[in-house]
């Protein structure tokens, strides 16, 4: 008897219980916002720690030698701070954005294989079909 009610109203679209479902909502956006706020605070902290010891590298010459792992954590601070953007917007772009950015974080700093970036060009292509699509129909 209770599951065939509980079907009448979600066939109807409704809620059974709107006040508490609009509550546990609110507290689940709450939620992302303070995880949003850590992480962009957390990305402030590590970008001030990058800048140190970017200053350190090039006092000591060493700038060459550990580019690629100061790029790598540039890197990681934007796949971050997409991240935390995504939480915030909730649409569609955000999320093939991060995939594309962390994939080219990938390319750039750990790629070593003609194979591997074949197969990141096809990924690369697919997502932005996707974001195409996506950009076709928001439009329409």
């Amino acid at each position: 008897m209770y599951s065939k009610m509980g079907d009448k109203y979600r066939e109807k679209g409704e809620m059974m219980f709107p006040k508490i479902d609009d509550k546990i909502e609110n507290i689940i956006k709450s939620i992302e916002v303070i995880l949003a706020i850590i992480l962009v605070l957390t990305v402030v902290a590590e970008g001030v720690y990058i800048v140190f010891d970017l200053l350190e590298l090039i006092k000591t010459h060493n700038i060459v030698t550990q580019s690629q792992e100061v790029l790598d954590h540039f890197l990681i601070l934007v796949v971050t701070l997409e991240f935390a953007i995504m939480l915030i917007r909730k649409n569609p772009f955000a999320v093939v954005d991060i995939f594309m950015i962390a994939l080219a974080r990938k390319v750039i700093l750990e790629y070593d294989r003609p194979m591997d970036y074949l197969i990141a060009a096809i990924i690369f292509t697919i997502l932005i079909i996707i974001r195409k699509t996506l950009i076709k129909k928001k439009n329409i």
